[in-house]
Protein backbone atom coordinates (compact mmCIF):
# COMPACT_ATOMS: atom_id res chain seq x y z
CA UNK A 1 0.00 0.00 0.00
CA UNK A 2 2.46 2.33 0.99
CA UNK A 3 4.62 1.71 -2.68
CA UNK A 4 1.53 2.14 -4.31
CA UNK A 5 1.23 5.47 -2.44
CA UNK A 6 4.71 6.40 -3.30
CA UNK A 7 3.89 5.92 -7.05
CA UNK A 8 0.95 8.20 -7.23
CA UNK A 9 3.24 11.03 -5.67
CA UNK A 10 5.16 10.53 -8.59
CA UNK A 11 2.40 10.84 -10.92
CA UNK A 12 2.14 14.36 -12.21
CA UNK A 13 -1.30 16.19 -10.96
CA UNK A 14 -3.57 18.38 -13.13
CA UNK A 15 -1.40 21.68 -11.85
CA UNK A 16 1.58 20.45 -13.07
CA UNK A 17 0.35 19.28 -16.21
CA UNK A 18 -0.88 22.70 -16.70
CA UNK A 19 2.35 24.32 -16.07
CA UNK A 20 4.71 21.52 -17.98
CA UNK A 21 1.98 22.80 -21.17
CA UNK A 22 2.83 26.26 -20.90
CA UNK A 23 6.33 25.81 -20.20
CA UNK A 24 6.44 23.42 -23.53
CA UNK A 25 4.63 26.25 -25.79
CA UNK A 26 6.64 28.84 -24.84
CA UNK A 27 10.03 26.13 -25.93
CA UNK A 28 8.75 25.81 -29.45
CA UNK A 29 7.40 29.04 -29.87
CA UNK A 30 10.76 30.16 -29.38
CA UNK A 31 12.69 27.53 -31.23
CA UNK A 32 10.43 28.63 -34.44
CA UNK A 33 10.94 32.45 -34.14
CA UNK A 34 14.53 31.95 -33.28
CA UNK A 35 15.05 29.79 -36.23
CA UNK A 36 12.85 31.97 -38.61
CA UNK A 37 15.01 34.98 -38.14
CA UNK A 38 18.58 33.26 -37.03
CA UNK A 39 18.72 31.49 -40.28
CA UNK A 40 18.74 34.04 -42.72
CA UNK A 41 19.85 36.82 -40.77
CA UNK A 42 23.25 34.28 -39.67
CA UNK A 43 23.50 33.14 -42.93
CA UNK A 44 23.14 37.05 -44.63
CA UNK A 45 26.09 37.60 -42.06
CA UNK A 46 28.41 35.30 -42.70
CA UNK A 47 27.97 35.51 -46.41
CA UNK A 48 27.86 38.99 -47.36
CA UNK A 49 29.91 42.11 -46.13
CA UNK A 50 27.90 45.51 -44.87
CA UNK A 51 28.57 48.72 -42.67
CA UNK A 52 29.13 48.41 -39.03
CA UNK A 53 28.80 44.26 -39.06
CA UNK A 54 31.23 43.51 -36.20
CA UNK A 55 29.63 46.17 -33.88
CA UNK A 56 26.10 45.04 -34.55
CA UNK A 57 26.86 40.96 -34.28
CA UNK A 58 28.55 42.23 -31.14
CA UNK A 59 25.60 43.73 -29.26
CA UNK A 60 23.43 41.02 -30.26
CA UNK A 61 25.37 39.27 -27.65
CA UNK A 62 24.28 41.42 -24.79
CA UNK A 63 21.49 39.70 -24.03
CA UNK A 64 22.92 36.72 -23.20
CA UNK A 65 25.11 38.18 -20.69
CA UNK A 66 21.97 39.54 -18.44
CA UNK A 67 19.46 37.63 -16.56
CA UNK A 68 16.18 36.74 -18.46
CA UNK A 69 13.95 38.21 -15.54
CA UNK A 70 15.65 41.77 -16.13
CA UNK A 71 14.64 41.59 -19.26
CA UNK A 72 10.88 40.51 -18.34
CA UNK A 73 10.87 43.69 -15.95
CA UNK A 74 11.64 46.12 -18.80
CA UNK A 75 9.13 44.51 -20.63
CA UNK A 76 6.64 44.59 -17.99
CA UNK A 77 7.28 48.20 -17.65
CA UNK A 78 7.33 48.66 -21.06
CA UNK A 79 3.62 47.43 -20.86
CA UNK A 80 2.80 49.53 -18.76
CA UNK A 81 3.96 52.77 -19.55
CA UNK A 82 2.67 52.66 -22.93
CA UNK A 83 -0.68 50.55 -21.49
CA UNK A 84 -0.55 48.14 -23.80
CA UNK A 85 -2.32 45.49 -22.74
CA UNK A 86 -3.03 44.12 -19.31
CA UNK A 87 -1.50 40.92 -17.90
CA UNK A 88 -3.72 38.66 -18.98
CA UNK A 89 -2.23 34.80 -19.51
CA UNK A 90 -2.15 35.58 -23.15
CA UNK A 91 0.04 39.04 -22.51
CA UNK A 92 1.77 36.66 -20.38
CA UNK A 93 2.86 33.78 -22.98
CA UNK A 94 3.73 36.56 -25.68
CA UNK A 95 5.67 37.87 -22.96
CA UNK A 96 7.87 35.18 -21.96
CA UNK A 97 8.09 34.17 -25.79
CA UNK A 98 9.39 37.84 -26.23
CA UNK A 99 12.18 37.35 -23.48
CA UNK A 100 13.22 34.25 -24.49
CA UNK A 101 13.73 34.97 -28.00
CA UNK A 102 15.65 37.84 -27.28
CA UNK A 103 18.27 35.00 -26.13
CA UNK A 104 17.70 32.32 -28.70
CA UNK A 105 17.89 34.51 -31.60
CA UNK A 106 21.49 35.94 -31.28
CA UNK A 107 22.23 32.09 -30.43
CA UNK A 108 20.65 31.00 -34.07
CA UNK A 109 22.67 33.72 -35.69
CA UNK A 110 25.69 32.91 -34.42
CA UNK A 111 25.44 28.99 -35.40
CA UNK A 112 24.11 29.84 -38.97
CA UNK A 113 26.92 32.41 -39.49
CA UNK A 114 29.76 30.02 -37.91
CA UNK A 115 28.23 27.42 -40.31
CA UNK A 116 28.68 29.38 -42.96
CA UNK A 117 32.45 30.52 -42.24
CA UNK A 118 33.44 27.00 -42.15
CA UNK A 119 32.38 26.74 -46.60
CA UNK A 120 35.83 27.53 -48.28
CA UNK A 121 35.39 30.16 -50.92
CA UNK A 122 35.62 27.76 -53.43
CA UNK A 123 32.50 26.13 -52.50
CA UNK A 124 31.00 29.53 -52.64
CA UNK A 125 32.40 30.53 -55.65
CA UNK A 126 31.14 27.09 -57.36
CA UNK A 127 27.81 28.43 -56.56
CA UNK A 128 27.98 31.90 -57.39
CA UNK A 129 29.08 30.62 -60.89
CA UNK A 130 25.97 28.30 -61.22
CA UNK A 131 23.23 30.30 -60.24
CA UNK A 132 22.10 33.78 -59.74
CA UNK A 133 22.92 35.55 -55.63
CA UNK A 134 19.59 34.63 -54.61
CA UNK A 135 19.91 31.09 -55.58
CA UNK A 136 23.49 31.14 -54.03
CA UNK A 137 22.22 32.61 -50.71
CA UNK A 138 19.50 30.01 -50.38
CA UNK A 139 22.02 27.13 -50.85
CA UNK A 140 24.19 28.40 -48.21
CA UNK A 141 21.08 28.86 -46.10
CA UNK A 142 20.27 25.02 -46.67
CA UNK A 143 24.11 24.20 -45.89
CA UNK A 144 23.78 26.63 -42.46
CA UNK A 145 20.22 25.09 -41.61
CA UNK A 146 21.10 21.78 -40.17
CA UNK A 147 23.67 23.01 -37.24
CA UNK A 148 21.20 25.80 -36.26
CA UNK A 149 18.22 24.19 -36.35
CA UNK A 150 19.83 22.02 -33.43
CA UNK A 151 21.93 24.43 -31.62
CA UNK A 152 18.30 26.30 -31.56
CA UNK A 153 16.55 23.53 -29.85
CA UNK A 154 18.71 22.44 -27.84
CA UNK A 155 19.01 26.02 -26.90
CA UNK A 156 14.88 25.74 -26.39
CA UNK A 157 15.10 23.06 -24.30
CA UNK A 158 17.53 25.13 -21.33
CA UNK A 159 14.36 27.30 -21.23
CA UNK A 160 12.08 25.27 -19.61
CA UNK A 161 14.43 25.39 -16.53
CA UNK A 162 14.05 29.18 -16.56
CA UNK A 163 11.99 30.68 -14.10
CA UNK A 164 12.38 34.20 -14.34
CA UNK A 165 10.25 35.57 -16.97
CA UNK A 166 7.31 33.43 -16.52
CA UNK A 167 6.76 34.25 -12.71
CA UNK A 168 7.07 38.01 -13.49
CA UNK A 169 5.13 38.28 -16.68
CA UNK A 170 2.00 35.74 -14.61
CA UNK A 171 2.90 33.03 -17.29
CA UNK A 172 4.62 30.42 -15.19
CA UNK A 173 6.02 27.10 -16.19
CA UNK A 174 7.13 23.93 -14.66
CA UNK A 175 10.44 25.65 -13.68
CA UNK A 176 8.41 28.49 -11.60
CA UNK A 177 6.62 25.55 -9.76
CA UNK A 178 10.09 24.10 -8.39
CA UNK A 179 10.99 27.63 -7.60
CA UNK A 180 7.83 28.11 -5.47
CA UNK A 181 7.84 24.62 -4.17
CA UNK A 182 11.71 25.00 -2.46
CA UNK A 183 11.41 28.76 -1.45
CA UNK A 184 8.15 29.51 -0.51
CA UNK A 185 6.32 26.14 0.47
CA UNK A 186 9.85 24.64 1.98
CA UNK A 187 8.38 21.14 0.33
CA UNK A 188 11.98 19.68 -0.67
CA UNK A 189 10.16 16.32 -1.63
CA UNK A 190 7.83 17.98 -4.04
CA UNK A 191 10.42 20.34 -5.69
CA UNK A 192 12.24 17.22 -5.86
CA UNK A 193 9.70 15.83 -7.98
CA UNK A 194 9.06 18.29 -9.98
CA UNK A 195 12.25 18.25 -10.89
CA UNK A 196 12.58 14.97 -12.39
CA UNK A 197 9.52 15.99 -14.46
CA UNK A 198 11.25 19.11 -16.04
CA UNK A 199 14.83 16.68 -16.41
CA UNK A 200 12.99 14.12 -18.04
CA UNK A 201 11.67 16.31 -20.48
CA UNK A 202 14.98 18.32 -21.15
CA UNK A 203 16.09 14.50 -22.16
CA UNK A 204 13.13 13.38 -23.67
CA UNK A 205 13.69 15.81 -26.66
CA UNK A 206 17.82 16.33 -26.66
CA UNK A 207 18.80 12.78 -26.52
CA UNK A 208 17.51 11.55 -29.79
CA UNK A 209 19.47 14.68 -31.44
CA UNK A 210 22.46 13.79 -29.23
CA UNK A 211 22.42 9.85 -30.24
CA UNK A 212 21.63 10.26 -33.59
CA UNK A 213 23.29 13.24 -34.98
CA UNK A 214 26.43 12.96 -32.30
CA UNK A 215 28.44 12.60 -35.11
CA UNK A 216 27.07 15.37 -37.35
CA UNK A 217 27.33 17.60 -34.57
CA UNK A 218 31.07 17.18 -33.71
CA UNK A 219 32.19 17.19 -37.17
CA UNK A 220 29.99 20.29 -37.30
CA UNK A 221 30.61 22.06 -34.19
CA UNK A 222 34.29 21.28 -34.65
CA UNK A 223 34.43 22.77 -38.12
CA UNK A 224 36.71 25.32 -39.00
CA UNK A 225 37.03 28.32 -41.06
CA UNK A 226 38.48 28.26 -44.20
CA UNK A 227 41.62 30.38 -44.35
CA UNK A 228 40.61 31.72 -48.00
CA UNK A 229 37.51 32.43 -47.34
CA UNK A 230 35.97 35.71 -47.73
CA UNK A 231 32.53 37.77 -47.80
CA UNK A 232 30.80 39.04 -50.73
CA UNK A 233 29.26 41.70 -51.71
CA UNK A 234 25.88 42.75 -52.62
CA UNK A 235 24.27 45.77 -52.96
CA UNK A 236 20.64 45.03 -51.53
CA UNK A 237 22.28 43.54 -48.78
CA UNK A 238 25.13 46.37 -47.93
CA UNK A 239 21.64 48.96 -48.12
CA UNK A 240 19.43 47.34 -45.83
CA UNK A 241 21.23 45.18 -43.91
CA UNK A 242 22.20 47.13 -40.70
CA UNK A 243 18.78 48.79 -41.03
CA UNK A 244 17.43 45.21 -40.11
CA UNK A 245 20.26 44.52 -37.26
CA UNK A 246 19.68 47.99 -36.17
CA UNK A 247 15.29 47.09 -35.60
CA UNK A 248 16.50 43.59 -34.17
CA UNK A 249 18.78 45.21 -31.31
CA UNK A 250 15.85 47.86 -31.04
CA UNK A 251 13.11 45.14 -30.19
CA UNK A 252 14.96 42.64 -27.95
CA UNK A 253 17.18 45.16 -26.28
CA UNK A 254 15.87 48.77 -26.70
CA UNK A 255 12.28 48.12 -25.88
CA UNK A 256 13.37 46.06 -22.24
CA UNK A 257 15.80 49.24 -21.46
CA UNK A 258 13.19 51.52 -22.16
CA UNK A 259 11.41 50.01 -19.53
CA UNK A 260 13.68 49.32 -16.81
CA UNK A 261 14.93 53.38 -17.01
CA UNK A 262 11.28 54.31 -17.35
CA UNK A 263 11.26 55.07 -13.32
CA UNK A 264 14.88 56.75 -13.47
CA UNK A 265 13.23 60.15 -14.96
CA UNK A 266 11.41 60.18 -11.70
CA UNK A 267 14.38 59.46 -9.51
CA UNK A 268 17.83 57.64 -9.29
CA UNK A 269 18.94 55.64 -6.17
CA UNK A 270 22.19 55.78 -6.67
CA UNK A 271 23.28 55.25 -2.90
CA UNK A 272 21.05 52.17 -2.70
CA UNK A 273 22.55 50.51 -6.05
CA UNK A 274 25.96 51.16 -4.87
CA UNK A 275 25.26 49.76 -1.00
CA UNK A 276 23.83 46.94 -2.44
CA UNK A 277 26.39 46.06 -5.12
CA UNK A 278 28.85 47.19 -2.45
CA UNK A 279 27.26 44.21 -0.38
CA UNK A 280 27.12 41.71 -3.08
CA UNK A 281 29.40 42.70 -5.36
CA UNK A 282 32.64 40.19 -3.58
CA UNK A 283 30.18 37.49 -3.71
CA UNK A 284 29.58 37.69 -7.21
CA UNK A 285 33.07 37.85 -7.91
CA UNK A 286 33.65 35.05 -6.02
CA UNK A 287 31.11 32.48 -7.44
CA UNK A 288 31.64 33.67 -11.25
CA UNK A 289 36.00 33.66 -10.84
CA UNK A 290 36.13 30.44 -9.08
CA UNK A 291 33.58 28.78 -11.14
CA UNK A 292 35.58 30.37 -14.70
CA UNK A 293 38.60 28.91 -12.87
CA UNK A 294 36.62 24.97 -12.34
CA UNK A 295 34.92 24.89 -14.98
CA UNK A 296 38.04 25.62 -17.32
CA UNK A 297 40.61 23.10 -15.48
CA UNK A 298 37.61 20.21 -15.54
CA UNK A 299 37.14 20.54 -18.72
CA UNK A 300 41.03 21.04 -20.04
CA UNK A 301 41.58 17.73 -18.10
CA UNK A 302 38.58 15.68 -19.70
CA UNK A 303 40.05 17.26 -23.29
CA UNK A 304 43.33 15.79 -22.57
CA UNK A 305 42.12 12.53 -21.38
CA UNK A 306 39.49 11.66 -24.10
CA UNK A 307 39.91 14.16 -27.47
CA UNK A 308 42.63 12.55 -28.96
CA UNK A 309 40.37 9.69 -29.79
CA UNK A 310 37.24 10.13 -32.11
CA UNK A 311 34.91 8.24 -30.32
CA UNK A 312 35.80 9.98 -27.14
CA UNK A 313 35.91 13.54 -28.81
CA UNK A 314 31.81 12.64 -29.75
CA UNK A 315 31.21 10.93 -26.34
CA UNK A 316 32.77 14.30 -24.80
CA UNK A 317 30.82 16.93 -27.13
CA UNK A 318 27.53 14.41 -26.38
CA UNK A 319 27.54 14.33 -22.64
CA UNK A 320 28.41 18.50 -22.98
CA UNK A 321 24.98 18.84 -24.38
CA UNK A 322 22.90 16.94 -22.69
CA UNK A 323 24.53 18.09 -19.32
CA UNK A 324 24.09 21.47 -20.52
CA UNK A 325 19.96 20.74 -21.07
CA UNK A 326 19.62 19.58 -17.84
CA UNK A 327 17.83 22.83 -15.49
CA UNK A 328 20.17 23.69 -12.68
CA UNK A 329 17.60 22.96 -10.21
CA UNK A 330 18.25 19.82 -11.09
CA UNK A 331 21.72 19.26 -10.37
CA UNK A 332 21.38 22.03 -7.26
CA UNK A 333 18.67 19.88 -5.18
CA UNK A 334 20.71 16.93 -5.73
CA UNK A 335 23.94 18.59 -4.49
CA UNK A 336 21.67 20.19 -1.57
CA UNK A 337 20.58 16.49 -0.58
CA UNK A 338 24.11 14.88 -1.11
CA UNK A 339 25.67 17.63 1.28
CA UNK A 340 23.07 17.68 4.26
CA UNK A 341 24.02 13.86 4.45
CA UNK A 342 27.69 15.29 5.48
CA UNK A 343 29.15 16.01 8.89
CA UNK A 344 29.55 19.16 10.41
CA UNK A 345 33.22 19.08 9.66
CA UNK A 346 32.88 19.37 5.98
CA UNK A 347 30.75 22.66 6.45
CA UNK A 348 33.60 24.68 5.21
CA UNK A 349 33.73 23.07 1.90
CA UNK A 350 30.23 22.07 1.50
CA UNK A 351 28.32 24.08 2.74
CA UNK A 352 29.81 27.84 2.15
CA UNK A 353 30.77 29.61 -0.84
CA UNK A 354 32.61 27.36 -2.90
CA UNK A 355 30.39 24.93 -3.15
CA UNK A 356 28.04 27.43 -5.14
CA UNK A 357 31.25 28.66 -7.12
CA UNK A 358 31.73 24.56 -7.69
CA UNK A 359 27.89 23.52 -8.91
CA UNK A 360 28.08 26.41 -11.53
CA UNK A 361 31.44 25.68 -12.75
CA UNK A 362 29.67 22.17 -13.33
CA UNK A 363 26.64 23.97 -14.92
CA UNK A 364 28.56 25.33 -17.75
CA UNK A 365 31.96 23.34 -17.87
CA UNK A 366 30.11 22.04 -21.10
CA UNK A 367 30.98 25.54 -22.92
CA UNK A 368 34.84 25.50 -21.74
CA UNK A 369 34.48 22.03 -23.20
CA UNK A 370 33.00 22.96 -26.43
CA UNK A 371 35.61 26.31 -26.56
CA UNK A 372 38.50 23.86 -25.67
CA UNK A 373 37.70 21.23 -27.79
CA UNK A 374 37.66 23.56 -30.95
CA UNK A 375 40.97 25.05 -30.34
CA UNK A 376 42.49 21.52 -29.73
CA UNK A 377 41.00 19.95 -33.39
CA UNK A 378 43.61 22.66 -34.89
CA UNK A 379 46.58 21.31 -33.56
CA UNK A 380 48.60 19.10 -36.41
CA UNK A 381 48.94 15.51 -36.19
CA UNK A 382 52.60 15.64 -37.15
CA UNK A 383 53.03 17.74 -33.48
CA UNK A 384 52.40 14.02 -31.27
CA UNK A 385 54.43 12.13 -34.01
CA UNK A 386 57.15 14.96 -33.94
CA UNK A 387 56.83 14.61 -29.96
CA UNK A 388 56.93 11.05 -30.13
CA UNK A 389 60.30 10.68 -32.42
CA UNK A 390 61.81 12.71 -29.89
CA UNK A 391 61.13 10.69 -27.26
CA UNK A 392 59.49 13.62 -25.45
CA UNK A 393 56.92 12.15 -22.51
CA UNK A 394 53.63 13.24 -23.23
CA UNK A 395 53.05 15.08 -19.69
CA UNK A 396 56.31 17.27 -20.76
CA UNK A 397 54.46 17.78 -24.33
CA UNK A 398 51.49 18.82 -22.99
CA UNK A 399 52.62 20.85 -20.39
CA UNK A 400 55.20 22.84 -22.65
CA UNK A 401 53.46 22.66 -25.96
CA UNK A 402 49.46 21.89 -25.83
CA UNK A 403 48.96 23.75 -23.15
CA UNK A 404 50.40 27.37 -24.49
CA UNK A 405 48.46 26.47 -27.67
CA UNK A 406 45.24 26.56 -25.36
CA UNK A 407 46.35 29.64 -23.97
CA UNK A 408 43.86 31.75 -25.76
CA UNK A 409 40.99 29.30 -25.79
CA UNK A 410 41.78 28.61 -21.58
CA UNK A 411 41.51 32.63 -21.14
CA UNK A 412 38.45 32.93 -23.45
CA UNK A 413 36.46 30.25 -21.29
CA UNK A 414 37.33 31.66 -18.50
CA UNK A 415 36.51 34.97 -19.30
CA UNK A 416 32.86 33.45 -20.74
CA UNK A 417 31.87 31.46 -17.91
CA UNK A 418 32.35 34.14 -15.49
CA UNK A 419 30.12 36.37 -17.11
CA UNK A 420 27.48 33.40 -17.55
CA UNK A 421 28.00 32.50 -13.85
CA UNK A 422 26.84 36.04 -13.40
CA UNK A 423 23.70 36.10 -14.62
CA UNK A 424 23.40 32.69 -13.00
CA UNK A 425 20.48 32.96 -10.25
CA UNK A 426 18.99 29.46 -9.88
CA UNK A 427 21.87 28.33 -8.43
CA UNK A 428 23.09 30.83 -6.34
CA UNK A 429 19.32 30.58 -5.13
CA UNK A 430 19.09 27.48 -3.90
CA UNK A 431 22.63 26.98 -2.71
CA UNK A 432 23.96 29.98 -1.21
CA UNK A 433 25.00 30.47 2.38
CA UNK A 434 21.87 33.06 3.98
CA UNK A 435 23.18 36.73 3.40
CA UNK A 436 25.76 35.73 0.94
CA UNK A 437 23.44 36.88 -2.01
CA UNK A 438 25.04 37.89 -6.26
CA UNK A 439 24.11 41.03 -7.10
CA UNK A 440 21.81 39.50 -10.24
CA UNK A 441 20.27 37.53 -7.03
CA UNK A 442 19.66 41.01 -4.87
CA UNK A 443 17.47 42.07 -7.82
CA UNK A 444 15.47 39.33 -8.06
CA UNK A 445 15.06 38.93 -4.31
CA UNK A 446 13.70 42.43 -3.61
CA UNK A 447 11.88 43.12 -7.00
CA UNK A 448 8.51 42.34 -5.52
CA UNK A 449 9.09 44.66 -2.92
CA UNK A 450 11.11 47.28 -3.18
CA UNK A 451 10.01 50.55 -4.99
CA UNK A 452 9.93 50.38 -9.37
CA UNK A 453 12.68 53.43 -8.55
CA UNK A 454 15.02 51.29 -6.49
CA UNK A 455 14.46 47.83 -8.59
CA UNK A 456 15.05 49.81 -11.67
CA UNK A 457 18.28 51.42 -10.44
CA UNK A 458 19.85 47.78 -9.54
CA UNK A 459 19.00 47.44 -13.10
CA UNK A 460 20.68 49.97 -14.94
CA UNK A 461 23.66 49.42 -12.48
CA UNK A 462 24.20 45.73 -13.67
CA UNK A 463 22.98 46.43 -17.66
CA UNK A 464 26.02 48.92 -17.41
CA UNK A 465 28.36 46.35 -15.89
CA UNK A 466 26.86 44.14 -18.38
CA UNK A 467 27.56 46.21 -21.38
CA UNK A 468 31.09 46.72 -19.86
CA UNK A 469 31.98 43.25 -19.88
CA UNK A 470 30.29 42.84 -23.55
CA UNK A 471 33.11 45.45 -24.34
CA UNK A 472 35.98 43.31 -22.81
CA UNK A 473 34.61 39.93 -24.19
CA UNK A 474 34.20 41.12 -27.81
CA UNK A 475 37.70 43.02 -27.64
CA UNK A 476 38.90 39.42 -26.32
CA UNK A 477 37.39 37.60 -29.19
CA UNK A 478 39.93 39.77 -31.31
CA UNK A 479 39.95 39.14 -35.13
CA UNK A 480 38.61 35.42 -34.55
CA UNK A 481 35.02 36.97 -34.01
CA UNK A 482 35.78 39.35 -36.37
CA UNK A 483 33.98 38.79 -39.70
CA UNK A 484 36.59 40.34 -42.19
Amino acid sequence: MGGALLVLDWIPDSHLIGAISRSLIIMFSVVAISIGIGLPLGTMAGLYDFWGKRVLLGMLSLPLLIPSFLWAIGLSQFQILFHISEFTPLAGALGSIFVFSALLIPLSIYASMLSVKSLSSHQIDALVMVGSARWCFFQVLKRAAPITILISLLAGIITLSDPGPGLILGYSGIAAEILVSFSALFDFDLARRQCFFIAALSLLFSLPIVFFLGNYLTTALLAQESSASKLYENSLVRRFAPAVFIALLFLMIGIPFIGLIKPLLQDFEWVYALKTLQRTGGNTLFYSITAGVLSTFLSLSLVLCLVHYKRGKVMLISFSLLFLVLPSSFVALNVIEWAANLPASWDWLFRGRFLVAAVLAFRFFPIATLLIVKRYATISPGWFDAAKLSGVSRIRFYYQVIIPFLAPALALSVLIITLLATAEIGTILLLRPPGEDSFPLAIFTVMANASEVKVASLCFVYFMISALSLTILWSALGRKTSCK
